[in-house]
């Protein structure tokens, strides 16, 4: 390091002492400040992390009891909302439409604050026929029992996840209610579509999500440890949530996995911006011995692969183990595409000095041949090995990239999009300098277009073989990817000298528009090999699952009721479920409670299937 430190890393305008100085200390501050986010968050031992997590659920139920509340109140004791409302009824069925714009007009001026939170709703309904009059947000579709209910407060599942429902009835006078005001809050997220429902609901906490039992199912009727009870303000239990004590050892052991990848991110960066001083001195340097030169490019793509290698430790240690392909192609492609990058000023520099030492391609046509034919297969093979790397990638990849869309913002979707980009620039780099560097010892006059034409076509026929072959024997390669690539990376070989020369004396727009065109060309390029990987999962995946499952529905509806039948004979507390007080309100139409808590003990619950399940005395 001594040896490197005075030729090589001095620089009086950056220095790598600074800049290691640096990032040394923010990755010390990283770490200090992960260790207090585990402090507060978690504690000194579980039991503390639960009592954190019971306060901070608490504090939240109830900010969210008293908003429902607050709204709910405030509309029910509008006047003009109960006179809208008989106004809306006077037609014999018939809806008023200037009393309906009445109500929207009352709920949009009532609920200004909370308008565009997607996670509140406020419906009014007419008493008792359960017609909703007017509504803003997203409601939950409530049964008729629940809006009747002599309950104000309640928790319910829905296709939009847990919401905290509170009804308030409107009255006019002294008369009963005439309408009922219900708001709605979320708790917890919508269910992935498609997904199979779980098993426990739950809402989310600090430390994970937290298992919830509802006010049917007996919340808050037995004492027992590490549960904290959500209270209504009226002071009815309607949650007992409970989180296990893995959970909160493995919430704390992911928190710390996460500050150790950003910590090692950190470092990853500096070690990357290390590579400053270094080309700057190269720059400057630019004239000087070959060996300094050749060590400063050097020492600079090293530091590039220790960034790439320390960012993979990061995601390694964040991930709990080996990350995806799709990961690994993005580090590994990032710092090819990086090293490359750093060879055009060498290539550049090497070309000028052997000017007065190249030789014509027509005084040694057989080794010019032999030359230029194995850069071809080199870049054939460049080009074949991303593709084979693609396959890998794409094969089990839940994104259709066809119709891929950057929204919804996800991190797998987004890894994935900038693996197969950066993958490819570097690959389309690669070839091109190996091209490039094969005709740079060669002299070539003005007009020696045959020449170049011969050494275009040693270049590109490894890759047609490999594309006819591919497509002769039905390989998994895009053969009409591989013909593409070759073709563009040999049309843009000849001219890097030229272009090298006009990027060093053109203006600074110019650069950035060439800098444009050479990433977005290799995006383009990257189409017939993504289209033929896409069509070639799709295919795959009707064939061997979804004609599979519409071939064997029958046969797994039928599983599903004999296990669903079991499960329903499993259940300790069905005798009282069909007998007694349950038994009555049902028979009069007041609750479908025990009959959804059924429902949700078996398959068909966690199936997402259309089904029922009745009780009968």
């Amino acid at each position: 390091m001594r040896a490197l430190d005075i030729p090589l890393l001095r620089d009086r305008y950056v220095s790598w002492r600074r800049l290691l100085a640096g990032g040394v200390v923010l990755a010390m501050l990283a770490g200090l400040t992960g260790a207090v986010i585990e402090w507060r968050r978690f504690g000194r031992n579980a039991s503390e992390a639960v009592a954190r997590v019971d306060d901070d659920v608490r504090r939240e139920f109830d900010e969210k009891t008293a908003l429902l509340g607050r709204l709910a109140s405030t509309i029910a004791a509008d006047p003009g909302a109960a006179a809208a409302l008989k106004a809306a009824r006077s037609l014999q069925g018939s809806a008023d439409p200037d009393a309906t714009r009445s109500l929207f007009e009352i709920l949009d001026a009532r609920t200004g604050e909370v308008r565009d939170r997607p996670d509140i709703a406020i419906t009014i309904y007419d008493y008792p026929n359960d017609l909703a009059r007017a509504w803003a947000g997203r409601p939950s579709d409530l049964p008729g029992e629940q809006i009747r209910s002599t309950r104000t407060w309640f928790v319910t599942p829905s296709a939009q996840g847990l919401r905290l429902v509170h009804v308030v009835p409107i009255k006019a006078g002294d008369d009963g209610p005439i309408g009922v005001v219900v708001a709605e809050q979320a708790l917890s997220g919508a269910p992935i579509p498609g997904a199979l429902a779980q098993d426990v609901a739950t809402i989310p906490t600090a430390v994970g999500p937290a298992s919830v039992v509802f006010q049917y199912e007996g919340a808050g009727e037995q004492t027992r440890t590490d549960v904290f009870l959500l209270r209504a303000p009226t002071g009815d239990v309607l949650l007992e949530a409970s989180l296990a004590p893995q959970q909160i050892v493995r919430a704390r052991v992911q928190l710390r996995r996460t500050v150790s990848a950003v910590v090692l991110g950190v470092l990853a960066i500096t070690l990357v911006l290390l590579t400053g001083p270094l080309l700057d001195r190269r720059v400057r340097d630019h004239h000087g011995s070959p060996p300094a030169y050749g060590q400063l490019t050097l020492g600079a793509a090293s530091l590039v692969l220790a960034g790439a290698a320390v960012v993979w430790a990061a995601i390694e240690v964040a991930a709990e183990g080996r990350p995806g392909y799709s990961v690994l192609l993005l580090v590994a492609g990032s710092a090819a595409a990086g090293i490359i990058a750093l060879l055009a000023a060498p290539m550049s520099r090497w070309r000028a000095r052997t000017r007065t030492t190249r030789r014509e391609p027509a005084g040694s046509r057989g080794h010019f041949a032999v030359q230029q034919l194995l850069a071809g297969l080199a870049g054939a093979g460049v080009v074949s090995i991303v593709a084979l790397a693609l396959r890998q990638v794409l094969a089990g990849a839940p994104v259709d990239l066809q119709h891929f869309s950057l929204h919804p913002w996800s991190f797998s979707r987004l890894t994935l999009l900038a693996a197969i980009l950066t993958s490819n620039l570097a690959a389309l780099w690669a070839v091109t300098t190996i091209f490039a560097v094969a005709l740079a010892g060669w002299r070539f006059p003005r007009r020696a277009l045959s020449t170049l034409a011969f050494a275009w076509t040693l270049w590109t026929v490894p890759s047609f073989v490999v594309a006819a072959v591919t497509a002769y024997r039905g390989w998994a390669l895009p053969a009409l990817g591989i013909a593409l690539s070759a073709v563009v990376c040999a049309a843009a070989a000849p001219a890097a000298r030229d272009a090298s020369r006009w990027f060093r004396h053109t203006t600074v727009a110019s650069r950035i528009l060439a800098l444009f065109v050479a990433f977005l060309l290799p995006s383009l390029l990257l189409y017939p090999s993504v289209n033929f990987y896409t069509s070639r999962a799709v295919r795959s995946v009707i064939a061997t699952q979804f004609a599979v499952q519409a071939q064997r529905h029958p046969e797994m509806l039928q599983t599903r009721l004999d296990e669903v039948q079991d499960q329903i004979d499993a259940i300790s507390s069905l005798p009282n479920l069909v007998s007694g007080s349950a038994a009555a309100a049902s028979a009069d139409g007041c609750s479908t409670d025990a009959a959804f808590f059924v429902w949700r003990q078996t398959t068909l619950a966690r199936a997402r299937l259309t089904s029922a399940v009745e009780l009968y005395d």
